[in-house]
Parts: structure tokens; C-alpha cells; sequence
């Protein structure tokens, strides 16, 4: 709930910022661009939006493809492009995907923040929830304990094009190949969607 209510605030901060007119009557138009809508991690952020939303006094939404499609996350941020809403936060499914509709909304006046895209540049600010090498870390340091420090495993990620998800994994295996140098990948990282 508290990384909506950032989430937003920040959107909101930027749309007053950008948009040259603090003092329009106009309620701010913020979208929530989901990797994909109808699943429970994102039926939850949108209830968080909601509730951000009403706090905060924007018209807030959150939106997104049925699939996990980069292609259709594509889609969604056009039509918000066409709405002319205020700011967009996405989750992407594909950050090198979204690169060009994202440069699209900017040059257009349209804020754009991000989340779960640590390393890649599409937005004004990317917001993320936890630090990823102290995460990637703690994940290593209890598998390398289960595993007495030696062995194989595998890493799943929810894409192989997500970009948190791989910052985690990268992390990860860096952080094994240091501390943990019996450890190994059986396999390269495999993607559960």
C-alpha cells in the first residue's frame, strides 16, 4: 500500500512539475500499467491504486493487457498516449520493448515513472520496492545453507525479458560465484510465464 501512495504521490508531484500549471482545476489523470492484469500480485497493486487514488485526490486506474505480452503492454500505453493522460506508471513486461511508445508519452508531456526496471533508462524515475543485491543475496545465502554450500540449482524468473527479475538473478549467480564457488546453475535461468 505505502509503495502506491509513492507511487502516485511522486506521478503526481511530476504532473504539477511538467505540466507548467500547478493551479489547474483539472484532476490528474495517473495510469498503473500492469505486466498483466487478472492475476493476484496485480489484482492487489490495483486496490492499492485505488485506495492511492482516493487519497489523494486524482483520478488514478490501473490498466493493462489480459497476457503478458510486451507487444500488448505496447497497446495499453498508446491509448493512454491518445487519452493524453497525465503520467503513466508501468511495470514492463519488456523495457527494451517499451522504449519507444515511453520516449513517445515523454516527448508528448506525459510523465512516465517505472517500476521493476532497476537498470533500464525508459523513464523519468523508476521506483522499486526492495534493495536487489541485498535481496539476491539473502535468496543465495538460505539456498547455499540448504545445500550445505555445494551442488546445483536453478533460478525461474517470471520472463526472461523482465528486467527486475533478471537484475535479481544476475545478482544473484555474481554474488554465488563469489561466496559460494561449489554452488552452480544446472541450467540457464528458466521463465515461469
Amino acid at each position: 500500500m505505502k509503495l502506491k501512495i509513492a507511487l502516485l504521490s511522486v506521478a503526481m508531484s511530476s504532473a504539477y512539475i511538467f505540466s507548467g500549471s500547478v493551479f489547474a482545476a483539472e484532476k490528474y489523470e495517473i495510469a498503473l500499467v500492469a505486466k498483466v492484469n487478472g492475476i493476484p500480485w496485480f489484482n492487489r497493486m490495483g486496490v492499492g491504486v485505488k485506495e492511492a487514488a482516493d487519497k489523494l485526490n486524482v483520478n488514478a486506474y490501473q490498466t493493462g493487457p489480459a497476457t503478458p505480452d510486451p507487444a500488448q503492454q505496447v497497446k495499453v500505453i498508446e491509448d493512454l498516449i491518445a487519452k493524453n493522460v497525465n503520467a503513466i506508471i508501468v511495470v514492463p513486461n519488456d523495457a527494451t520493448v517499451l522504449e519507444p511508445v515511453l520516449k513517445k508519452a515523454r516527448d508528448k508531456g506525459i510523465v512516465v515513472l517505472s517500476h521493476e526496471s532497476p537498470d533500464k533508462q525508459i523513464a523519468q524515475w523508476d521506483v522499486e520496492t526492495i534493495d536487489s543485491e541485498k535481496y539476491a543475496q539473502a535468496n543465495i545465502d538460505e539456498l547455499a545453507k540448504d545445500m550445505g554450500g555445494k551442488g546445483g540449482y536453478v533460478i525461474y524468473v517470471g520472463s526472461l525479458t523482465v528486467p527486475l527479475h533478471n537484475n535479481w538473478a544476475d545478482l544473484a549467480i555474481k554474488y554465488q560465484k563469489e561466496k559460494y564457488p561449489d554452488m552452480h546453475e544446472v541450467t540457464s535461468r528458466l521463465r515461469l510465464c
